[in-house]
């Protein structure tokens, strides 16, 4: 048993026609003037047009600037991971069962991150793309269920 299937596409007048209009409807120009009942409203179109374009300009004025990584917040972020992950006096308490268990894996896996960012080490990232990513890496660092530390997502 054989089948076949002939497709012919063509453009109508009917289909440009109606795909002109729908482009100038989703993107009306200033210089073409609309005409309703006889009428042309191509001084309304400006204006709208013109309104338009003051409400888009506010909102591109307001976004914000990416702050530049520095290495204080590279120091910050491996602070932050250290202290979700091992606990908020991991400094003072170097006896702990935490610090025990994760300290070491954690500077492992810092350097792990900093090598995959373009550095031997954290402190040696001299570029703000590769301490961007270190801390936004730390910043997912989580032990998953069987104690390992884990990223959220893997870089």
């Amino acid at each position: 048993m054989n089948a076949s299937i002939n497709i012919t596409i063509g453009l109508t007048d009917e289909l440009k026609n109606f795909l002109s209009a729908l482009v100038e409807r989703l993107n009306p120009t200033p210089t073409v003037g609309y005409t309703v009942g006889g009428e042309t409203l191509q001084e309304e179109a400006l204006a709208a047009h013109a309104a338009m374009e003051q409400e888009e300009a506010p909102v591109e004025a307001e976004a914000p600037k990416a702050k530049s990584a520095t290495e204080e917040d590279v120091r910050a972020a491996i602070a932050r991971a250290r202290c979700r992950i091992i606990g908020d006096d991991w400094e003072d308490n170097k006896t702990s069962d935490k610090y025990k268990t994760y300290y070491k894996p954690l500077n492992a896996k810092f350097k792990e991150i900093a090598v995959f960012c373009g550095a031997d080490k954290p402190s040696a990232l001299k570029d703000e793309e590769g301490r961007n990513t270190f801390i936004a890496a730390a910043d997912g660092l989580l032990v998953n269920a069987t104690g390992e530390i884990v990223s959220e997502q893997p870089f």
